[in-house]
């Protein structure tokens, strides 16, 4: 799971292809793979993003969960993301206000199983 936090701002090709080089490395891993966080790129419409990052999402075929608005001010800033592939890792997405900040809470389900790793004493 990598999280990402972008200052608000205009969205300029320094970011995206810093984003570029993460996914780059991220995807090498060969690991399942979860984008999240606060990234600042309103796009045109109040549930779309920023075009240039949809691009980059695009190219490197990850899908983007949310699909509501995060911001009180009625923009979608905020990205749960996965690859296309593995699409069903997240699922009941959803949003909530919340009394402390202007950005609403994003809640997902992640489906994956975990196990416990064994525990050892001394």
């Amino acid at each position: 799971m990598s999280c990402i936090y972008r200052p608000p701002g205009a969205i300029t090709r320094a970011f995206c292809d810093a984003m570029a080089d993460l996914l780059d490395k991220l995807m090498l891993t060969g690991h399942r793979l979860v984008i999240c966080g606060n990234v600042n790129c309103p796009g045109i419409s109040q549930v779309s993003l920023d075009a240039n990052l949809l691009d980059v999402l695009d190219r490197y075929s990850l899908t983007q969960h949310v699909s509501s608005a995060t911001h009180d001010g009625g923009n979608l800033l905020d990205i749960i993301a996965t690859p296309a592939s593995d699409a069903g890792l997240i699922t009941c997405v959803n949003t909530r206000a919340v009394n402390f900040s202007d950005h609403r809470a994003v809640f997902c389900r992640l489906n994956s199983s975990w196990t416990a790793p064994t525990t050892v004493r001394y």
